[in-house]
Parts: C-alpha cells; structure tokens; sequence
C-alpha cells in the first residue's frame, strides 16, 4: 500500500473590475477531502457561478488524481510553507482573489493570491501553477480565465500518470 495521507482544500475566485462601485463576483467555489489509510477515499463539490448561471459539481476524484495532486501540492512547498510568490502589476483594470485554505497531513497553510491579467511570479512560481493546473483540471473548472491567472496558460487537461 501506498504512503497514508490526508489533503483537505478550500479554494474561491472573485473577480471584478478596479474602480468599479460593485462588489466582485464569486466566481468559483472548490472544497476536496482525500484520505489515504487502508483505502482511498475521496469527496468534493465544485461550484462555478457566471451570469446568471450557476454549476455544482460533485467531485469523486480516482486516487492516481488524488496523489498527483498532493505531489503538486508538495512540489510547490504547500505542505511545508507559504509559496514564496507575488503579483505581477499591470495597468488592467480587472482584479481576481484567488483563495486556497489546504491541509496536508498535519498542517493547514493559507495562499491568497490577489491579482491583475499579470499572474504572479516568484521562486516557487512554477510548482504553483502545476498545483493550480492539477486542482482545475481535477476540480472541472474549464473557464480560460482561471488557467491564464493562475497557470500561465490555456485551459489544457493533462492525461492521467
């Protein structure tokens, strides 16, 4: 048997547009258990609101993505540490809080991320926007926007290991 672990997140998006009189707009909700003891268990929900639309998702992801995800989750030093990473400023005038409560094993660790069409950077960058690929891809969330913000890049399903 595999390495026992236990991984709970709590990840949100608002977005909205700088200068603006309204309040942001959640966007996206995910919240995900994983359990590995003697076997592999594993229950989330995911929500996507926009317009007038709102999606919700149950999420029953296999243990191969639950281990890719923690892997991601530990390359990118979530289980250890803060992410050592920062916005990138630009003059667009649309914003997105990009909220991440996760616990790993026995640590719970906090990244907001509060951001411009720049992204962010920073060293530990790269191994984030693998994590955040993971948990999009994982989670169902397709919106281009989100992939751009917060993996570089277009929406891009990744096959499994």
């Amino acid at each position: 048997m595999a390495d026992p672990f236990f991984l709970d997140l709590l990840f949100t998006r608002t977005t909205g547009t700088l200068g603006g009189v309204h309040p942001g707009n959640l966007v996206h909700f995910v919240s995900l258990s994983l359990r590995s003891l003697s076997a592999f268990e594993a229950s989330g929900v995911a929500f996507d609101h926009g317009g007038d639309t709102l999606k919700i998702r149950r999420l029953a992801p296999a243990e191969s993505q639950g281990r890719r995800l923690l892997k991601s989750a530990m390359n990118a030093s979530l289980h250890q540490r803060e992410p050592h990473v920062q916005p990138c400023i630009d003059t667009a005038n649309f914003w997105s809080a990009n909220f991440l409560r996760i616990f790993i094993n026995d640590r719970w660790r906090t990244v907001d991320l509060s951001l411009t069409a720049s992204g962010y950077d920073g060293a530990d960058s790269a191994a984030l926007k693998v994590f955040f690929a993971v948990l999009l891809e994982l989670s169902g969330i397709r919106d281009e926007s989100v992939w751009h913000d917060l993996t570089d890049g277009p929406y891009n399903p990744q096959p499994p290991p």
